[in-house]
């Protein structure tokens, strides 16, 4: 049963579909990535949780307002000795999020640091709020002599 997301009017008109913005495509993976979308007045933050993954094991692209996540974890290996039990997620995921049409996917960064991938997105000046000049009417002065 899908669960209930509260979102706001902003919220909602740049991810205008939320569930479709928030797929996932593991294509049989064996692990998921917990991740968190964060909007900001001027962006929006998805952090990914990958510890234990090298930088050079994360792919990342954005093609037709797709952002792609490709993350390769490998076993480690214990020389010497046999593993008993594992536990610790390994093997290839795929994650895809579509973007939204407010979100400016130029603009994209990516930080890693300490097992979190932070990918940033500029909000699209066309959505961004701003202020609206208001001009006052002038009523024409009479003057007497």
């Amino acid at each position: 049963m899908p669960r209930a997301i509260p979102v706001n009017s902003l919220a909602n008109s740049l991810f205008s579909d939320f569930d479709r913005f928030f797929s996932r495509t593991d294509n049989g993976s064996q692990w998921a990535v917990p991740t968190d979308v964060v909007r900001f007045e001027d962006r929006v933050e998805i952090h990914f949780d990958i510890p234990g993954v090298s930088v050079d094991n994360i792919d990342l692209t954005v093609e037709n307002r797709q952002l792609n996540l490709l993350v390769e974890r490998q076993a480690p290996a214990y020389e010497g000795g046999t593993v008993i039990s594992r536990e610790r997620r390994t093997g290839s995921l795929h994650r895809q999020l579509y973007l939204s049409e407010n979100l400016d996917p130029d603009g994209l960064r990516a930080s890693y640091t300490d097992g979190v991938l932070t990918v940033t997105l500029p909000v699209a000046e066309a959505v961004k709020p701003r202020k609206v000049a208001i001009s006052a009417a002038q009523s024409p002065i009479e003057a007497t002599v």
